[in-house]
């Protein structure tokens, strides 16, 4: 990075513009930069990296605006620092305003600043995020701001503590300035990759003297007297070991292979055996069973004769159940015939409340249509009452907006009064706070100037008993020292003069914001007292503040009065159209009642009638089917059960012979 061109303005000791142009030096070398104390030499240096990082070469913040603004310059000059800058042969521009209170022209002290603006080779301009900026520039210089101080801009004494550096900082300071840092990544990685594979390696080998020392053989072979051996020798190679255990294996496998061959054989021998044992099992069972089947034989085929001479019994007898069957069904239809009956008799009651149920809801209907047309008389003479109603709502809402507005403007009159009370108490807070503040700031910038110039006295004695005869002084160059400059004893210490010029900027930062904020307190105050004027002669018709709260209270009072007797009256109406529109949904509901009513009328008439006529069909029908049923029901009843109850047993007989002669025969087949 090579500065070009440094402009500060209101920065450090520079009340105005200054500009150092780096430019006219190249080709020189070397140069000085020289001056008095105070005169703004480490200034220049603060803002070259107060531009970069937005910190001074002493550490301190942009947000530190009281330690970067000239104390000499006008409240109306702004305070920044910009910088023009060559790197890799590309120029940069970058801007900075720290945070400030300044003039804004109109009397009033307002705040300003803490922005960035980078502007690239190609005339791009970025003044957007500040973080976003910050890591733009660092990427640019490719440095932070300690590696920036310690390796471009070299204060008294860290040079040293850089070439001397025993943290490792040094290090990356030089990696990332020669762009060797992917060198350390290979190294890395390398380093991993081969404890990687070492581990691997080192795993395999325990891994085989783990299977070696677990290995045994045949005592009396060769090879075990090779196994032993090598176990008992601690110096064999891990590739030998290897090399037995394979042949061991070898050996293993050829002496499975041959018990394989040998088991194939006797397993073949044990299946024969099997098979022989199994034939002369099943031929044994077989003679037992044809003997025992010979005297079963014998026995089911006597059973059978039984069962076949008892099923021919029983189907001589089934003839004789035939007529019994036919009265058994004559026996059945007169029993339909008594039901029948009983089913006419239900019929015919059912009928008969039906009739009566009609005659009733036919009574109930024309009563309902009475009741209802008097009811629609009555409403219709109460609906004429409430006909203006919605006209005498409206009248009164007009009435009542006009009072509500009025009760808004008092209420925004109410507000502006007392915002104006609490402006003037905090005009007096903030006034007497700047009073404090000032004779504060007074008393600490008497105190720092004392102490100040105390210290540069003080300079020139320490500098007079440093001096020797014959040597030159390091200010006038001259060899001879006839009156000597005297140290005092109450001087201050640069500590303490740093703490006194901390307090007095900070007070005079307190004075500022004081003074500041009692200023806006009086435009508000002001502003505040303007339009509740305007607002109270508009509405009260006063032209003064103190007879505002007279005239409010008065006027609101009577305001409060017409607005109740309003809301009063509103609610009577809205109460009438209420009634008028229940009385009209009433009467839509009543005529459509009437008509539901006197359909039902109808409908209920008609039914009554139809049913009268199905009543006397129904009753004559009864009466004749009633002369064709002699005798009693429950004696026919009684008769059928018995004679059914005789064919069921019968049947069930039969067919239990039946079933046990089928199965006699099915059990002689099977047996023979």
């Amino acid at each position: 990075m090579k500065p070009q061109r440094l402009t500060m303005q209101a920065f450090g000791p520079y009340a105005n513009t200054a500009e150092v142009d780096f430019t006219r030096f190249e080709g020189n070398g070397l140069f000085l930069i020289t001056g008095d104390t105070g005169a703004g030499k480490t200034t220049i240096f603060d803002a070259i990296c107060y531009a970069l990082f937005d910190k001074t070469s002493a550490g301190e913040k942009g947000t530190d605006s009281q330690k970067l603004r000239s104390k000499y310059a006008d409240d109306s000059t702004l305070t920044y620092v910009e910088l023009s800058f060559e790197n890799d042969g590309k120029t940069y521009r970058v801007k900075r305003v720290p945070g400030q209170m300044i003039d804004n022209g109109k009397g009033r002290i307002v705040s300003k600043g803490n922005t960035i603006e980078l502007e690239y080779p190609d005339g791009r301009i970025v003044s957007g995020s500040k973080k976003e900026t910050d890591n733009a520039i660092r990427e640019i210089v490719g440095l932070d701001f300690d590696q920036f101080k310690r390796i471009v801009m070299i204060a008294q004494g860290d040079f040293k503590e850089l070439l001397l550096d025993k943290e490792g900082k040094r290090g990356d300071i030089f990696r990332k300035i020669f762009s060797t840092g992917y060198y350390l990544d290979i190294q890395d990685e390398l380093k991993s990759r081969y404890k990687e594979l070492n581990e691997e390696c080192q795993q395999g080998r325990r891994s085989i003297e783990q299977y070696f020392d677990g290995a045994y053989y045949d005592e009396t072979d060769d090879l075990n007297l090779d196994l032993e051996e090598m176990k008992d020798d601690e110096t064999s190679l891990t590739e030998s070991k290897i090399e037995l255990l394979n042949k061991l294996v070898e050996k293993d496998t050829e002496e499975q292979t041959k018990l394989k061959a040998q088991q194939a054989e006797k397993q073949e021998a044990y299946r024969l055996a099997t098979i022989n044992q199994q034939k002369a099992e099943t031929r044994k069972k077989t003679v037992e069973d044809k003997t025992k089947a010979e005297a079963e034989l014998k026995e089911a085929s006597e059973d059978h004769r039984a069962m076949s001479e008892k099923l021919a019994e029983y189907q001589r007898q089934e003839k004789s159940f035939t007529e019994k069957n036919q009265q058994l069904a004559d026996l059945k239809v007169r029993i339909d015939e008594f039901n029948s009956l009983d089913e006419r008799k239900t019929a015919l009651e059912k009928t008969k409340r039906e009739l009566s149920d009609a005659l009733k809801q036919k009574e109930e209907a024309q009563k309902a249509v009475e009741e209802i047309r008097k009811r629609i008389e009555a409403q219709n003479t109460e609906l004429e009452q409430y006909a203006e109603a919605e006209k005498e709502l409206s009248d009164v809402e007009i009435r009542l907006k006009d009072l509500m507005s009025r009760q808004e403007r008092l209420k925004e009159l109410a507000d502006k009064y007392q915002r104006y009370e609490n402006c003037l108490k905090d005009l007096s807070n903030d006034q007497k706070r700047y009073t404090d503040a000032n004779d504060t700031y007074k008393a600490v910038q008497e105190e720092y100037e004392t102490l100040y110039q105390l210290f540069l006295d003080n300079q020139a004695g320490l500098l007079a008993d440093s001096l020797t005869e014959g040597t030159p002084c390091p200010v006038c160059g001259s060899v001879h020292h006839p009156k000597l400059a005297v140290m005092i004893k109450e001087a201050p210490s640069e500590e303490r003069l740093k703490y006194a010029e901390k307090k007095r900027n900070e007070a005079d930062k307190e004075r500022n914001d004081a003074s500041a904020k009692a200023m806006a307190s009086k435009d508000k105050a002001d502003n505040g007292k303007n339009e509740l004027l305007i607002l109270a002669q508009k509405e009260l018709l006063v032209s003064e503040i103190g007879q505002i709260e007279n005239a409010y209270t008065v006027q609101n009072n009577e305001l409060q009065n017409q607005l109740a007797e309003t809301k009063n009256r509103k609610t009577d109406t809205e109460n009438k159209i209420i009634r008028k529109v229940q009385l009209q949904d009433s009467l839509k509901k009543a005529n459509k009642d009437k008509e539901t009513e006197e359909n039902r009328k109808n409908f209920a008439e008609s039914r009554h009638s139809q049913i009268q006529g199905r009543y006397a069909t129904e009753e004559k029908e009864y009466l004749n089917a009633l002369e064709k049923c002699p005798g009693s029901k429950a004696e026919t009843e009684e008769e059928y059960a018995k004679l059914k109850m005789s064919i069921d047993a019968f049947n069930k007989e039969l067919e239990a012979a039946r079933t046990a002669e089928g199965e006699s025969k099915i059990r002689v087949t099977t047996l023979q």
